[in-house]
Parts: C-alpha cells; structure tokens; sequence
C-alpha cells in the first residue's frame, strides 16, 4: 500500500510524552485551587454529577481531598435510555468509598415533556437534537442543587474536550472600549475593554487577549426589556447575580434561563480607579509654552470644582479666538528698536521719520460657557471661578472669561457639539472624584430628573455609559433622528441626538423566560478572551450589560478542576488517586444514545488525539509539521485542527488551576 504523501517513514515520530512529572504535586495544586475557590466566591459545597466515568471519578475525589466529605454533594442523572446502569452502580459505589452524600435523580421524565412539548407544534428533531437536551437538562439540576446546597458547580471537562464546539455574540453586538463601541472587526488583540471583577463587583480595564470569529448558522437567543437588548447562542454563559439579585455573582448558560425564575445581571459597585486623583490640579500643568507676563495666570483648583467646571464647558461650553486690534507707535522690530536706547539704558524717542503709526493684530482667547441669567447653575458657576480670582463677564445668555491655562484644558475636550468629549486621563480617577463631573454634566445638558442625557457627539454619549458604569449606574443609548419643521414658509431640520438613559439606583438588570425568544440566525458569531474575569461589556443597539462568555459543553460549571489536563493525564491522575479500575477501563462516552462513544464521535483515540492537540495547541506546530512528526495522516490532524479552530475561544474562560 502506498504511503500517504508527505510522510516520511524513514524518519521515526516525534517522541510526544505527556506524562505526569509528580501526580502528588498535580493533585495538590488542584486542591489548592478549589479551596480558594469556594472561600472566595463565599460558597459552603462543591456539588458534581457523578456519571461513573473516569473524569467526574478524579473531581470528585480531588474534592473530597480538598474540602472534606461533607462539604461535596454529588448526584447521579440517568436518563433511562441511554444510560447505562453499571456506570451508576459504579457512581455509587465510588460516592459510598468517599463518604459524600449522592442522590439519584432521574432526568427522563423532564426529556419525555420535552418531546411532547416539542412534538405537538412540529418540532421532532434529530437523534442529536434530543442528545443535546440531555446535558442541557443535567446543567439545570446541577445549579438547582447548587443553589440549594449553596455550592459551586464542579466541572468535570479536561484539556481535550476543552479544545473541541463554540458559542457567541450575534455580529450586531458590540465590545464597548474607551474609545467607543466597536464590532467584532474593530476589536484587536491589546484594546482595552471594561470588565466586571466578581470578587469586588467593580469595573476594571483589562486588555483583549484574542477576538474569535466564526460562521454560524442554527438558534439564537434574544432576551429584549427596558434595560437589556442580547443575541447570544444557548450555550453561552451570562454573568448574574445569585439568591434573587443579592448574593455573589456567577454564570448561567442563556439556554437554562428558560427554565428558571427572574435573573439578575449585575451593574457594578463603584469603582476605584485605575489611579488616585489629586485633592486639588494645578492649571499650569496643561499648558505647553510659558504664558507672557501680562497674561491672566494659572489657577491651582479642588478637584472637584475643577471637574464640575470641566463638566459644565463639556456640556455648555466653546471656545472662541478673537484677533483683538492694538495700536502700536512704530514698525520696527524688536532688536531693531534696542538701538535706540541711551546709555544709560533707557529707549530713548524715535525719530519722527520712524514713527508710523499702525495696528497690530493680537489672537485672544475667551472661554463661553452658555448659562442663561435665570439659570439655577449660574450662580453657582459665578462663585467658584471668582473663588479662584478669574475675571468674570456676564451677558444675558454667557458667562465670558479669559485664562490661557484653563482653556488649554478645554482644548482636549473637542471643538464643537459633534466632537464634545471628556478627556480620557478624567476617566481614569476613582468614582467619588468622579461624582463633580457627573453633576456638571447632568447641569448642562441633563434633565431636571438627572435620569437623561443629551448630546450631539457620538463618542460623549458612550464615555457617559463609561462614566455611569463606573459611578454604579446603568446607562443606554438611545439615537433620534433629525426633525424636519416648517416655520414662516421655511423649512427647518434639526440636527440628531443621543439620548443616554440613566438608571441611577439599578442594582441588577432583571428578566424572565417571558423576556426570552428563540430566534433563527445564519452569519457571524464571535466572542473575545478577556482573561482574568471572562466578562465584558457589551452594547447592542444601545444597550448596555456587563455579560460572560460560554464555557466549554453546556456551560453548566462555575470551575474546571482538571480542565488543564489532558484525557490521557487526566488517567495518571486517577491511578495516583486509586480510582477503581473499572472505571479507568471504560470507554469514554457522554451518553448521548446508547452505544456512543467519544472516540467514536471524534475518529480517533485520545491517546492519539492528545497527542495531535499538544503539538497544535501548546507547541504551537503547523499542520505539515504535525503531520511530519507524529507519522500520522493530514486529514486527521485537519479534523482535529477544525474542531480547535470552532472552540478556541472559549479554552480560558472557566478559572483553571495553572497548567
């Protein structure tokens, strides 16, 4: 038989070993990790469905190792079937050796009222349409449990299954950054998103590791109220509140919302800044060149009257340069007219030939802020510059004043409405130094009620989300369209306007099932990496909420305990563990139908699989050279190197133990 080409069988393989240096050391460090992981998340239990498998067998006992029996809840969920009854024979014993509390819990009674449900309006489905419901419904009882138990639902999916499906944003949603929002092909590898911390529940800034894209073509899931406007896949994971909207946050597949309550998502607690602000801001730090002596001086100002005034120009304010006319007695130039001194130093007269007179043009500067005489913020605005000896003049409709430094500050907010923004080194000050800024703005261009915002600039409307986030408000944006009116035979056209909504008490975003709807879609689907957090925020027509991104299966964990293990690792592991070895004999399969396997499913071993995987994904190899060293077919390594490319995204976003 031929060999096939590119293969050279003269050269022996790649030795690939990935083989455990110290399984005692492994298992420690996992321990490690699930005890942080619960004391930080203020969760009591681990609770994991047992399946009499291999991979659920080695979570469970890491478990136990870690926390103690009494602290793992396990529970087994047959599906009458396909399940097989030695595997739950094998479950309970192994539950029974580790001491832990285990509960048999049928899942086929659900699956049966899904299938008439689905039946009755045409909807019958393939034999894997009604394989995935099943995983889906086993998540739904794994947080069930949880959130009775108050426990963290343990994964028990590794390395290899990690690096194999995929689950996004729709391409109308958008990755909110400081610059704005910006599409799937807008955001780039380094950019700086907004995060929420679970830990602290505050808003951080964190860059974007890898942007994912993939065609897509199946079931969306839109959630749409007041507040919310998403598009994401059933499996991709939401970050919520727990215990009714007060207790940690946690994520929740979009899929198994169907089946629960009211879900909260979390708006932050204020954050504390990405630097501390000063108590007060010399003026003299924005300008670039030494002022002329006769020039109004800098003013050194609090904080927080400099930003409530920087609120105030943003709003209201425009800066004006006006070629102010200054006679002069001569035409000479500067070193020309030093030759006319006397000795003793002084100028001395000029001849009249010399003297013509002229005028010279001199390029003023004056700061409008547009408050009318009868606004409640004018006096208030009055009194704060004369508090630091501006000079202020006063016109029906302005105030006017005149200092170089302040309007070199004014300068970096944009010239004219369209281009209004907050400069974006303010930002970056914790959110009660943020407090005076949010007061100026809202007095200039908010409403009485301090709940809507409105400006004409694009890139204002959203720094406002970012500000409001930061404050621990939500905020969305809302655009309207130009108005065309007809006055005295004239037709007039206004321009159009952002409107930012602002929910300043919303703790949580809240909706229900009814909120919910399964929508067709075929195009693009993407999700980002944002390590550490896994979390961004996210804007879709204008609406705005912190969200996840999917986790590998059906998203039905809080942590991966083994998930930086590889199939074959995940087996040393176990031995080390003395697992019983008729469990570390079986063939793996997910149950799906009766007789499936996984390695079935996938067209190779995972010995073989593990091996192609480590020289794709950790040794970074190319196909050929994948190829070249394990002595294996292309097509192969070309199946194995798709099925990565459909789950890259989602490899980092459960927390891991390190690798």
């Amino acid at each position: 038989m031929r060999a096939p080409r590119g293969i050279d069988y003269h050269t022996p393989p790649m030795r690939i070993s990935l083989r455990l240096e110290d399984p005692a050391q492994t298992a420690a460090t996992i321990e490690a990790f699930l005890q942080e992981q619960l004391e930080r998340s203020g969760c009591e239990k681990g609770v994991i469905a047992l399946s009499g498998g291999i991979d659920s067998s080695v979570v469970a006992a890491l478990a136990v190792r870690a926390l103690g029996p009494g602290r793992v809840v396990s529970h087994l969920l047959p599906d009458e079937e396909s399940t097989n009854p030695q595997d739950m024979e094998d479950a309970e014993e192994l539950a029974r050796s580790l001491g832990i509390l285990c509960r048999r819990i049928s899942i086929h009674k659900p699956l049966e009222a899904f299938r008439e449900t689905f039946q009755d309006v045409g909807l019958r489905g393939d034999r894997r349409a009604w394989a995935n419901v099943k995983p889906r419904l086993r998540m739904v009882v794994n947080y069930f449990v949880a959130n009775v138990e108050n426990g963290l639902v343990l994964g028990t999916g590794n390395k290899s299954e990690l690096l194999t499906g995929y689950y996004c944003y729709d391409e109308k949603t958008r990755a909110l950054t400081p610059e704005g929002p910006k599409h799937y092909w807008e955001l780039a590898p380094g950019m700086t998103v907004f995060s929420l911390d679970p830990h602290t529940q505050r808003v951080v800034e964190v860059p974007v590791e890898a942007v994912h894209v993939f065609p897509y073509r199946g079931e969306m899931i839109a959630i749409r109220t007041n507040r919310l406007d998403l598009m994401v896949t059933p499996n991709h994971r939401l970050l919520i509140r727990r215990n009714h909207g007060r207790g940690s946050l946690g994520f929740r597949t979009a899929e198994s919302c169907f089946q629960a309550g009211q879900i909260c998502i979390p708006t932050p607690e204020p954050w504390r800044g990405a630097e501390p602000a000063p108590s007060q801001v010399d003026t003299a730090e924005f300008l670039d060149k030494p002022l002329a002596p006769q020039a109004h001086p800098p003013v050194r100002m609090a904080t927080e009257d400099l930003l409530y005034l920087l609120g105030i120009f943003i709003g209201d304010g425009h800066l004006a340069h006006p070629r102010v006319a200054v006679p002069v007695q001569s035409a000479l130039s500067a070193p020309e007219r030093w030759r006319y001194r006397t000795p003793d130093g002084r100028f001395s007269p000029l001849p009249a030939a010399l003297c013509r007179p002229r005028t010279k043009l001199y390029e003023a500067i004056r700061i409008h802020i547009g408050v009318s005489a009868h606004s409640r913020v004018r006096p208030r605005l009055h009194r704060l510059l004369q508090r630091y000896g501006v000079a202020v003049t006063e016109t029906a409709t302005q105030l006017v004043f005149t200092n170089r430094a302040l309007a070199a500050l004014f300068e970096e907010c944009g010239h004219g409405a369209q281009n209004k923004r907050i400069p974006p080194w303010v930002l970056c000050w914790p959110a009660e130094a943020l407090e005076p800024l949010f007061e100026g703005l809202m007095d200039s261009d908010g409403s009485s009620g301090g709940r809507m915002f409105y400006t004409t600039s694009f890139r204002l409307a959203f720094q406002m989300v970012e500000l409001c986030q930061k404050l621990g408000k939500h905020a969305r944006v809302q655009w309207k369209p130009p108005k065309v009116s007809h006055y005295g035979g004239k037709t007039i056209r206004s321009r159009g306007l952002y409107e930012v909504c602002i929910s300043p008490r919303a703790r949580n975003l809240t909706f229900t099932p009814d909120n919910m709807s399964r929508v067709p879609y075929e195009g693009v689907v993407w999700c980002p990496s944002v390590p550490p957090y896994e979390n961004l925020l996210v804007e879709r027509n204008g609406y705005t909420a912190f969200c996840g991104n999917t986790k590998y299966g059906d998203g039905g964990v809080d942590i991966l305990p083994i998930g930086h293990l590889y199939k074959t690792q995940v087996r040393q592991l176990a031995r080390f563990l003395k697992i019983p070895q008729k469990i570390l004999e079986k063939t793996p399969s997910a149950g799906l139908w009766p007789g499936q396997t996984d390695e079935e499913e996938l067209g190779l071993s995972y010995e073989e699989l593990d091996k192609i995987l480590h020289c794709l994904h950790d040794r970074r190899m190319s196909i050929n050279r994948t190829v070249k060293a394990l002595k294996t077919r292309k097509k192969i390594v070309q199946r194995v190197w798709d099925l990565m490319q459909a789950s890259e995204h989602k490899r980092r976003l459960p927390p891991m133990p390190p690798a």
